[in-house]
């Protein structure tokens, strides 16, 4: 068994953080505002438990966005054999301490003018709920559990974890 899926059997919650925080992007999709995802870059911030992205005011996905609206994250890890659809509503934030807080190289070379742009749209993801899945990154172990089943006929093979959570208090 890995430890990422040691780690969602043992705290899903806290493997899901993780694993936003060491992924460059994540698709994200919103309602009503167009049939395909977009990929997007996390800022996660996991003891407020948001998900900040920056994005333009002109962005044909995300710009028309005003007051909130449900959106979905899918996110995959293929190194670690790890993924996640993540449901929740995202809504634009003016919250100047946010924005420098994640400010860096690779989001300044996006605007213009830098972080004082007026173009700058920062939008905060609020998840409600996940699923998470998760396989063995072992080739002789899942092989092993394919045979096992195989032969005994008796359970299916150990070589994956699922499980949905809620993220709301």
């Amino acid at each position: 068994m890995t430890n990422v899926m040691k780690q969602i059997q043992a705290s899903p919650e806290t493997a899901m953080w993780q694993q936003l925080e060491n992924v460059t992007a994540v698709m994200l999709g919103v309602e009503g505002k167009d049939t395909f995802m977009s990929p997007m870059a996390p800022m996660v911030d996991a003891e407020e438990k948001i998900i900040w992205f920056f994005t333009s005011k002109d962005n044909k996905h995300y710009g028309s966005i005003d007051g909130g609206c449900q959106a979905q994250i899918c996110l995959a890890n293929e190194k670690d054999n790890f993924w996640a659809c993540i449901n929740g509503w995202i809504a634009p934030e003016n919250d100047r301490k946010v924005m420098e807080r994640f400010w860096s190289a690779k989001i300044e070379a996006w605007y213009e003018h830098g972080i004082k742009d007026d173009n700058i749209l920062l939008l905060a993801f609020h998840p409600e709920a996940a699923e998470l899945s998760c396989s063995t990154t072992s080739m002789l172990r899942f092989n092993w559990e394919i045979a096992k089943a195989n032969l005994t006929h008796r359970e299916h093979p150990h070589v994956s974890t699922q499980t949905r959570i809620s993220l709301v208090s």
